[in-house]
């Protein structure tokens, strides 16, 4: 495979105080809410978006190679979910629901490892509660 990809996971903050505090079914209706905000971010033509897991999401943009680039696409997918706030939050530690992200870059025939790359990224101790974290 030529060429390059980056690509980001979408973590919802807190999911589990979130579940606890409101339910099942107010989560399912968070991920749909979720869902819909983040397919309204323009985005690079051949970006998908896809639920992996609880409470994250994978955004793959294949041939995006200017970081700066996604870390405005990044900030943009922040920016939806956030605002306007879908309330009440986590009913913890803030006002709305908030998500972090972090990024991945495999080039050529690795390509097909951004997905795994972005899965063990998840597991990084400092990843909750951050904005963002790039990772080469």
């Amino acid at each position: 495979m030529a060429g390059a990809g980056r690509a980001h996971p979408v973590q919802v903050d807190e999911l589990d105080a979130y579940v606890t505090h409101h339910g099942n079914r107010a989560t399912k209706r968070l991920y749909r809410e979720i869902s819909s905000r983040l397919r309204d971010v323009a985005a690079p033509l051949g970006t998908q978006i896809m639920i992996w897991d609880y409470g994250r999401f994978i955004v793959l943009a294949p041939g995006l190679r200017d970081a700066s680039r996604l870390g405005d696409l990044c900030a943009s997918m922040q920016r939806a979910v956030e605002l306007p706030a879908i309330p009440p939050g986590n009913a913890l530690h803030h006002d709305r629901v908030r998500v972090s992200t972090s990024t991945a870059w495999r080039a050529g025939s690795t390509a097909l490892e951004l997905p795994s790359a972005l899965i063990a990224s998840l597991g990084i101790e400092n990843f909750r509660g951050r904005r963002h974290i790039e990772l080469a």
